[in-house]
């Protein structure tokens, strides 16, 4: 529904942090709402991500829809299109381009964070679900709130379609 409502009209980049279970329906998801140009992913576990690449029920399934992927060994090369032996676990604020569309679950702990706090304060907006549950478990944005990064007021929940 984010995606759908937030996302470029023109054909984008994908590139995807996480080659788990729920990766392949995110993509799936995400092909439905918007072209996709290319699709980049990243997954800590080099097994899972090569999976997600070519096997099966991951790049083979998207293929016949006419995805194809790259595999990036660091997150941040999956962003920035090249490949290295990069491990690394978070999104950095400064791999974001500043036109970029961020879509993150986030972290639904408080004391847990998905998304660095200079990211959410670099934000043009932050959009959440449902703002009365965000201010009680979404860690990136209390985490961003309590560093002096975010103000509550800039968050806009996501209409119900």
């Amino acid at each position: 529904m984010a995606a759908k409502a937030l996302r470029p009209k023109s054909p984008v980049i994908v590139a995807i942090i996480g080659t788990g279970y729920q990766a392949h329906t995110q993509v799936l998801a995400l092909s439905r709402v918007c072209e996709i140009q290319e699709l980049r992913a990243y997954g800590r576990d080099p097994h899972r991500r090569a999976a997600f690449v070519s096997g099966p029920s991951g790049g083979a399934r998207l293929a016949r829809r006419g995805l194809g992927i790259s595999r990036s060994r660091g997150a941040r090369r999956g962003h920035r299109g090249r490949h290295d032996d990069e491990l690394a676990a978070v999104l950095e604020a400064d791999w974001v381009a500043p036109h970029a569309l961020v879509i993150a679950a986030g972290s639904n702990f408080p004391n847990r964070v998905e998304i660095p706090a200079e990211l959410v304060a670099r934000a043009r907006s932050v959009v959440v679900d449902q703002l009365a549950t965000a201010r009680l478990e979404s860690g990136d944005l209390i985490q961003a709130h309590a560093a002096g990064k975010f103000d509550w007021e800039r968050a806009t929940e996501l209409p119900r379609c």
